[in-house]
């Protein structure tokens, strides 16, 4: 239980991060903006991947403050939510949690690589 909360609150941390970084170079016309999300929700992955438990699983848990901490923004305003919100929920939802795979799988390819380098 307390892996899972751990997870959360680095998965939260994450989305603050993103959003932190993303406002500045919003109004940019790079690709800059859209690759901060992935990238830092794959460095969230390689912090947090450890050898054990169900690499689903464990995405799940980092990814879970980042789900609760977008949704509760997207609700949390005096307004109703738009179409337009939703829909970039729906595609946040994705990135983020294939970056948190991707990450936990590299940092346990890398582990398992050292292990049998030094068998």
């Amino acid at each position: 239980m307390r892996s899972l909360f751990v997870d959360a609150i680095v998965g939260a941390l994450a989305y603050v991060v993103v959003s932190f970084l993303e406002i500045p170079l919003a109004m940019s016309k790079s690709l800059v903006p859209s690759l901060i999300g992935p990238a830092t929700f794959l460095v969230a992955g390689l912090l947090r991947g450890s050898d054990k438990g169900n690499l689903w699983l464990k995405s799940v848990g980092i990814n879970l403050g980042n789900w609760c901490l977008m949704f509760w923004f997207l609700t949390s305003y005096d307004r109703f939510p738009t179409a337009s919100d939703w829909r970039d929920a729906r595609g946040w939802i994705p990135v983020t949690f294939v970056s948190t795979v991707c990450g936990i799988g590299l940092r346990r390819l890398y582990g398992f690589a050292v292990r049998r380098f030094l068998d």
